[in-house]
């Protein structure tokens, strides 16, 4: 599920204790950040940012400013914590990070700024060959050496037939090697939570279960 799945802009809104008005259709992680922030948190990052609502997923609901700032609510401390220490020590395959914020203590809330992220493309092939190379180039990967060579087929298949995802290949590559060189764990990458940042760079922007090696 895409946390940040943009929804149709005619859904009906209905007004939450978020600071913007949300679809009816949404996910777990907004009701979850919903039921835990104040009416009074609400108004202040509404004051603070007026976001319009951007997105949503398990673990998180985001909002757009009108800089073209994404902010992340979450009530994950450990995700605060490491978009902290990346505002402070910048790393191509992570989002810039502007400001992390507790806005929230009882219960706990964080804001995390970040610069917007391009989407990748939300097709069959796209969503295949992310999945192939998480497989083969993931933190965990287990595949068989027997599979291993089937996915690389596959890969070279798909690009065949797609040339456009020669670039994401390489480009998840770059990724994955930025992301073992700063002992960054990303836990979970796929389709729905990796795009690209304003200098083109392949960026994992749902820090949610990363954590550092």
């Amino acid at each position: 599920m895409n946390w940040l799945q943009k929804l149709s802009q005619s859904t009906k809104a209905k007004p939450m204790a978020l600071p913007f008005d949300l679809p009816e259709e949404s996910y777990t992680g907004t009701s979850n950040i919903d039921n835990q922030m104040t009416d009074s948190t609400a108004r202040e990052e509404q004051l603070r940012h007026n976001p319009e609502y951007l997105g949503s997923g398990s673990m998180g609901v985001v909002g757009l400013t009108d800089k073209g700032i994404a902010v992340k609510y979450t009530d994950v401390g450990g995700e605060a914590a490491l978009a902290e220490q990346f505002m402070n020590d910048y790393v191509p395959c992570i989002p810039k990070i502007f400001e992390v914020r507790q806005i929230q203590t009882n219960p706990s809330l964080w804001s995390i700024a970040m610069e917007q992220v391009k989407l990748l493309p939300d097709n069959r092939e796209t969503n295949i060959i992310v999945f192939l190379l998480e497989e083969l180039l993931g933190p965990r990967s287990v595949v068989s050496r027997e599979d291993k060579n089937k996915y690389k087929k596959e890969i070279k298949r798909l690009i065949k037939r797609y040339p456009y995802l020669k670039k994401l290949a390489a480009d998840y590559r770059n990724m994955m090697d930025c992301l073992k060189s700063s002992e960054i764990d990303p836990w979970d990458i796929n389709h729905t939570n990796i795009g690209y940042d304003q200098n083109g760079n392949l960026v994992l922007f749902d820090l949610g279960l990363s954590s550092l090696i």
